[in-house]
């Protein structure tokens, strides 16, 4: 299995999501890029606010630490080396540089064969952190391979001989409004604006909605977002507009007492300590709200602990805006045809496909896993096999797609184009 450290690979991300149904990418160095869930193909898709964080505690020696799960990079041609040509896939985004010179961040290691990748970070104390993401791939079975959703495995390893608390955070920018082809400048872009996230709870399971009920059911922007996180003790800060105000957030947490496990925001539990304002109901025009959930745990020495996340979105409205014919038939040129998205004749919204993730979770997990195994078990030089497991990549972009009906067909036509999968 290949291992990438994001100064020698600074290029390395692992591309996740269902086939056809858009994607997300998580680098090397841990940190979030090139999402791409809405049906319009970009490297650039950034969104802000999209970051994983950590806060430790322990009594003896004392410690209370603070960090973005990220590593910090060297600038694309940095000591000599080279950008990555044709690509800005090496990129840190300016707003990701900050919140790391800010709150420090981790040194990191990935490894991983398509479609599974862990980023180990080292946090510079007792605890380490392993996250490992899969988007489900099953060869053979589009629709098992069709979940738009990321998995995501955490498990926190206390390498001390004393008790930790931590609290982890995963972070979401709500996206539904965004036009893709612009890139949001923190939480504000044209189409923001009545952005709601809502937070819930059952048993174990905390999920905070993202949504816009202002935008028309029609617009191809309109959608749903959801973060998941199946743990004992979860609180939430569903709405806040600066990554910072989530630091502060964490810091206000006590490893005692019932406000970790309130859902939100429970100042009046934590002393009369002063933290962000919190903020409820519909975004500001031209803003959206930033939302996260916390586990919280207590690690005894020498032991670990695991919490799952799933990130899901579901945006049905796929339009043919693009030219359908190519340079042959100029004259049809691009058009508002609907033709939908296929998942969501199988996912009424994120929250179902969020069920889905976290219902079959050890099933998602174990069908990829064979696959992965099968490609490492091929006798080839490993660089070879990495290669031969990234074949597949290119179904989960945007360039590929499975219409609502799974028939295109073009106009005029009185029989249909198979359409399964089309890029």
């Amino acid at each position: 299995m290949t291992t990438w450290n994001p100064n020698d690979h600074p290029a390395v991300a692992m591309p996740l999501g269902g086939v056809g149904t858009g994607s997300i990418a998580l680098g090397s160095d841990g940190g979030w890029r090139q999402a791409q869930l809405m049906n319009v193909g970009t490297h650039h898709g950034d969104l802000p606010g999209t970051f994983m964080a950590l806060r430790v505690q322990q009594l003896e020696p004392i410690l209370n630490q603070t960090m973005v799960l990220q590593a910090e990079r060297h600038d694309p041609g940095a000591q000599g080396r080279p950008a990555t040509p044709m690509a800005n896939d090496d990129l840190v985004p300016a707003w990701q540089r900050d919140l790391i010179a800010a709150h420090g961040g981790t040194s990191t290691s990935m490894t991983g064969t398509y479609p599974v990748a862990e980023v180990t970070h080292d946090t510079g104390g007792p605890i380490v952190v392993r996250v490992k993401v899969v988007s489900p791939l099953v060869p053979g079975d589009a629709d098992a391979s069709g979940l738009p959703a990321v998995l995501v495995d955490v498990e926190l390893v206390n390498t001390s001989e004393v008790t930790a608390w931590t609290w982890l955070a995963f972070s979401a920018h709500n996206a539904v409004g965004l036009d893709p082809h612009l890139n949001p400048r923190g939480v504000r872009a044209p189409g923001y604006g009545g952005n709601v996230n809502r937070f819930r709870r059952s048993g174990t399971r905390a999920d905070l909605v993202m949504d816009n009920p202002s935008v028309a059911p029609s617009s191809p922007w309109s959608g749903q977002q959801v973060i998941s996180c199946e743990a004992d003790r979860v609180v939430s800060l569903p709405c806040f507009e600066e990554p910072d105000e989530l630091f502060d957030f964490l810091r206000l947490l006590a490893p005692w007492g019932d406000q970790t496990v309130l859902g939100v925001a429970p100042w009046a539990q934590v002393g009369q300590q002063s933290g962000p304002e919190p903020r409820f109901g519909p975004s500001p025009q031209g803003s959206t709200w930033l939302g996260a959930l916390v586990a919280h745990n207590e690690i005894p020495g020498n032991s670990s602990v695991t919490v799952r996340f799933v990130l899901a979105w579901h945006f049905p409205n796929r339009y043919v805006d693009f030219v359908q014919y190519g340079p042959d038939r100029p004259e049809v040129g691009p058009t508002r045809f609907w033709i939908g998205n296929h998942y969501a004749t199988r996912f009424p919204d994120a929250l179902a496909v969020a069920d889905d993730a976290l219902g079959n979770w050890d099933a998602h997990w174990a069908d990829t896993g064979r696959w992965v195994d099968a490609v490492n078990a091929v006798d080839l030089p490993e660089r070879w096999r990495t290669h031969l497991a990234a074949q597949p990549m290119p179904l989960r972009t945007p360039t590929t797609f499975r219409t609502h009906d799974e028939l295109l067909r073009p106009r005029g036509a009185a029989g249909g184009v198979d359409a399964d999968v089309v890029g």
